[in-house]
């Protein structure tokens, strides 16, 4: 965000107080009408930084910037921008609490069907269902014990290396091999693997059995139906928590944690 309102370095010339407020007002509609946190935690984030520079640095006096601060909130920035209640909100993916996963894991084992282990997989690795789904056994390196995702396939576009742990290897070992297909999980559409929405189909009915056999269901905090896109979430919640002091962020896999 601080170069879209014109960063303040020692080597620059003074950027004028209406350069730096147009840029900050242009940057915070584009980042409320897109992802939408507390809208008061980014200005007072700048605020803070433009305060060092104009004050402990002596900004306006090194010819830094001119003006007042101009990404105070009350006062400034809330008349300008539109109040909280009508931006956008993200709203996350259902996802099943913690304390219900190991009772969770029971009833998907005993699920059968690609749909449900490639559920199973995508639990144990944390990664994304696309990820999970067009996975190919070229990327399985079962002697390593590794899964290595292209970069062409990751978000981030990295090369995501995955740890096969033992349940992991256990279902690799169970599936069967399609001929004429490298896909983990091929559909029924040669060469193209099977849908997220046979997943979601596999928890609706997982959820339907659990209320028929007197469950809860599985359901979030808010009585909707869980994703297979939650568990990822909630696997990264419970290894900041229990992992940090023994893997690097991002390397652990749910079966570390007990999911397994």
């Amino acid at each position: 965000m601080l170069d879209e309102i014109g960063g303040v370095s020692p080597s620059q010339k003074m950027v004028p107080r209406h350069k730096i407020h147009a840029g900050l007002t242009a940057s915070l509609r584009k980042n409320r009408s897109s992802k939408q946190q507390n809208d008061e935690k980014t200005p007072q984030t700048l605020v803070t930084f433009l305060a060092f520079v104009g004050e402990q640095m002596g900004g306006q006096a090194r010819g830094l910037r001119d003006g007042g601060n101009p990404a105070r909130w009350r006062g400034h920035l809330d008349k300008l921008l539109p109040p909280s209640s009508k931006a956008k909100r993200t709203q996350n993916h259902s996802a099943l609490p913690y304390s219900e996963l190991s009772r969770f894991m029971q009833a998907l084992n005993g699920v059968e069907g690609l749909s449900a282990t490639a559920l199973k997989m995508t639990i144990l690795t944390a990664c994304r269902t696309s990820e999970v789904l067009a996975a190919d056994w070229s990327e399985i390196d079962m002697k390593a014990k590794l899964w290595s995702i292209p970069a062409t396939r990751m978000k981030a576009d990295k090369v995501h290396t995955v740890p096969l742990s033992a349940p992991l290897i256990a279902l690799l070992e169970g599936l069967p091999r399609i001929k004429g297909s490298s896909l983990l999980f091929p559909g029924s559409r040669n060469g193209r693997p099977i849908s997220n929405m046979a997943m979601l189909m596999t928890l609706r009915r997982m959820d339907q059995k659990d209320l028929e056999d007197g469950g809860k269901g599985w359901r979030d905090s808010n009585d909707r139906v869980i994703t297979a896109h939650g568990f990822g979430s909630r696997c990264r919640q419970r290894c900041r928590g229990s992992l940090l002091e023994e893997r690097p962020a991002g390397k652990a896999t749910c079966s570390d944690v007990g999911l397994g």
